[in-house]
């Protein structure tokens, strides 16, 4: 079958001169009820993907909203030093912009009594080596 879109109903055959064979294509399930039954070697049986994705799009549309964020981050990580930032007084956001900044995003402080007195060095992690990028 050929897709016309990402989540079709229904396909167009293939014309006759593909190398498809129908003994190597894997056998689809359609059930008249929901979208097609796919085989799995799952213990549990199939997995319905479309709740799955709904679900997923609902528990990332309510983080957003305990956060109040507008744009699509993901990451936990990333909505933790994002909340850091936010409720930082202008000293430690000082501390952290100028660390990141000249450490090319190997460091990260938030004490501006250390940062501010001296550059940051760039220290990649162990096993890493910190190139030099001109702009």
């Amino acid at each position: 079958m050929k897709w016309a879109s990402l989540e079709g109903t229904t396909g167009t055959p293939l014309s006759t001169t593909a190398n498809v064979t129908s003994s190597t294509a894997p056998s689809i399930n359609r059930t008249a009820t929901g979208p097609p039954a796919y085989p799995t070697s799952s213990k549990h049986g199939p997995k319905d993907w479309d709740a799955l994705a709904v679900t997923a799009l609902a528990s990332s549309s309510s983080d957003k909203d305990k956060l109040g964020d507008d744009d699509d981050e993901g990451d936990p990580l990333h909505g933790f030093f994002k909340k850091l930032y936010k409720d930082a007084d202008p000293d430690t956001k000082r501390a952290m912009m100028k660390s990141y900044t000249e450490s090319n995003g190997t460091a990260l402080s938030t004490n501006w009594q250390d940062v501010g007195k001296k550059k940051v060095e760039m220290t990649p992690p162990e096993g890493l080596e910190a190139k030099k990028w001109e702009i």
